[in-house]
């Protein structure tokens, strides 16, 4: 039985880096087999799309390109999808911080962004509506599954596992920086880029400090459950408003200044050691990840303008 290990095609900063424009080209090259496939049945995606199976096969569509492309790309560059995932067990103190993550988030940045897209509305732009699955103990069930579960795990498994492993080594600050970035550019929804540049450079500073993904997994999927619990439970809930919206909203905006402000003077992780020994590579992190930055990109700017 042979059992010599593939040698890796990619260092770790070309692997994470390369793997962000495989994840979106598989993701857009999924929405297009998914579209064509509702063309060839003759089904319009405009008379389904308020049925409750499209939304969840809407829901997973990214997730499973994300997934079965990250295994796709890990095995072909013979490397464990558990280390390139940074799957690895790490202490108490990080959950706490997520909590506290989460808690920011819900107060503070929920309440700045809603200042952003009430600002962007005054130039004609058109806010997507929220739509999840109409009210039953099943379809609540599925909903946090599909939109709290999985998109956590696989989102993370990406962002805070592959991408943030490969940008260890860089310094600790401009790393999160590119972590925010890339995570909101991937939404491509520029409404929520400010919310998302934020998390993204919370996400990427916990994972940094914690060495492990777990965290932001918690965090990610809390984050996503407290918006569907609001959606079944309180529908008319548009945020606080008034005097209430202003003390939240720098209440939390002061929590997510305090968790940052905690991580970044706290112990050094691992990855921020290392970088300590050995010079970054940005140009090849920039250089691999560019097919994905632009097409990202190019569909953001389509979402601003239309």
């Amino acid at each position: 039985m042979n059992n010599k290990k593939i040698k890796p095609k990619f260092t770790i900063v070309g692997f994470g880096s390369a793997y962000f424009s495989v994840a979106v080209v598989s993701i857009l090259l999924a929405s297009v087999i998914f579209s064509f496939l509702f063309i060839v049945s003759g089904v319009s995606g405009d008379s389904v799309s308020d049925k409750n199976w499209y939304k969840y096969l809407s829901y997973v569509l990214t997730p499973t390109a994300i997934s079965l492309s990250l295994v796709l790309f890990t095995k072909a560059n013979g490397e464990r999808l558990t280390e390139v995932c940074r799957v690895n067990k790490t202490g108490v103190k990080y959950y706490l911080y997520a909590l506290l993550l989460t808690a920011a988030t819900f107060f503070g940045l929920s309440g700045l962004n809603g200042y952003f897209i009430r600002f962007l509305q005054k130039f004609g732009y058109k806010y997507p509506e929220q739509s999840l699955p109409t009210f039953s103990a099943v379809n609540i069930i599925l909903t946090v599954l599909t939109v709290c579960v999985i998109p956590a795990v696989t989102e993370e498994a990406f962002f805070r596992g592959v991408l943030t492993r490969s940008l260890g080594g860089a310094n600790t600050v401009i790393a999160c920086l590119i972590g925010g970035l890339y995570f909101s550019l991937f939404h491509m929804n520029p409404a929520q880029t400010p919310y998302q540049f934020v998390l993204g450079f919370c996400y990427t500073l916990l994972a940094l400090k914690s060495g492990s993904v777990f965290p932001t997994v918690i965090a990610h999927f809390l984050n996503n459950l407290i918006i569907v619990i609001l959606y079944y439970a309180a529908p008319t809930f548009g945020g606080f408003t008034g005097i209430a919206g202003i003390i939240t909203t720098v209440l939390g905006t002061a929590a997510t200044a305090l968790f940052v402000f905690l991580l970044l003077i706290g112990k050094k992780g691992e990855e921020e050691r290392e970088k300590e020994e050995y010079p970054y590579d940005y140009k090849t992190f920039f250089l691999y990840s560019a097919i994905g930055v632009l097409a990202c990109v190019f569909i953001w700017i389509s979402g601003l303008v239309q």
